[in-house]
């Protein structure tokens, strides 16, 4: 169970765009749930921003 000081949380992603044929979210947000656990439309208590992505194949 994720909480944020102490609130229930839920992770929501969105804007999904497909790099090199994988399948990435571009946003987000940690927003706070119902005791179901269902994410409360309210505030966003911590949002993020993906842009630029990039595949690399790194091989040690």
């Amino acid at each position: 169970m994720q909480s944020f000081g102490g609130q229930p949380t839920a992770q929501v992603l969105s804007g999904y765009v497909t790099v090199d044929g994988f399948l990435f979210p571009t946003r987000r947000e940690i927003v706070p749930r119902d005791q179901d656990g269902t994410p409360v439309a309210g505030p966003v208590l911590i949002g993020m921003t993906f842009t630029d992505i990039e595949v690399v194949n790194v091989r040690a």
